[in-house]
């Protein structure tokens, strides 16, 4: 169970890290009004990064309320929550920063317009998340 709750959340990482380097550039693209397209530094990874580090922090620093709940739950409930927890900070978090180049590529696709390319990889992105989940059945 450990295993599948942090192969899913590696899995989410993934389409949460296109989307995140997709809300970065929509919010620069608003502020400077364009996309640091000519730019030398990989904006979109530098966004993925700070947001899982980030949510690493958020993590950390709402230790002591978890542990209150967990300690509220039934046990069941308390280990899943508990696995949960420890597989978001280092599967989900982690996979979030290390497809941050990925997703770099991805949403440059699109800031380049190149709908084709953006799509394909996405779904792409798609067919490999299904098939692994599809493998670990």
């Amino acid at each position: 169970a450990e295993l599948t709750v942090g192969v899913l959340l590696t899995i989410a990482a993934c389409q949460v890290g296109d989307a995140v380097t997709g809300f970065w550039y929509l919010f620069l693209d608003v502020i400077n009004e364009h996309i640091p397209d000519s730019s030398s530094v990989n904006w979109g990874t530098i966004f993925v990064n700070v947001s899982a580090l980030l949510l690493v922090v958020m993590c950390e620093y709402s230790q002591h309320f978890h542990s209150r709940v967990l300690g509220r739950m039934p046990p069941a409930a308390s280990w899943f929550l508990a696995v949960f927890a420890v597989k978001f900070r280092g599967s989900f978090c982690g996979a979030l920063s290390a497809y941050g180049g990925f997703s770099e590529d991805t949403i440059g696709m699109l800031a380049q317009k190149n709908p084709d390319a953006f799509a394909a990889n996405l779904g792409m992105n798609g067919v490999t998340a299904v098939t692994a989940l599809a493998l670990l059945s």
